[in-house]
């Protein structure tokens, strides 16, 4: 079952309201990004985002985490829907959409590197 039928079917058993199938129906919707973004090649599909949080006190990496690109994409517009912000991880809605744009032009490297929490720690957003 495709997406918009599943938004429809909880929209009709009453598990969400018509506000929040609004909200999903716009979200899975193409960007304006998306739209114009060529596709990536299948060799760049292979590659990951990864995202580092480093502790700078301890030295160390405290959050790591590695996206296949192929569900950055969709993961990125969900985020960037729901929480534009997202404060408690640094990054804005701007950082989101340079992400996507390094996906779009298949770069590779270091996309993305923010001090946060006062220089305790820092947060690297790179594609391998």
């Amino acid at each position: 079952m495709n997406e918009k039928l599943q938004i429809l079917k909880m929209l009709e058993e009453g598990k969400i309201n018509a506000k929040e199938a609004s909200e999903l129906l716009e979200a899975i919707e193409p960007t304006k990004l998306e739209k114009d973004a060529i596709s990536i090649s299948d060799e760049y599909k292979k590659k990951y985002l990864k995202i580092r949080v480093y502790d700078n006190k301890e030295n160390k990496s405290s959050v790591s985490v590695n996206l296949p690109i192929s569900l950055v994409k969709p993961g990125v517009k969900l985020a960037m829907k729901f929480n534009p912000e997202l404060s408690h991880t640094g990054l804005s809605e701007n950082n989101f959409k340079d992400i996507l744009s390094a996906i779009n032009s298949e770069i590779e490297g270091e996309i993305i590197n923010i001090t946060t929490d006062n220089g305790k720690q820092n947060v690297k957003v790179y594609i391998e």
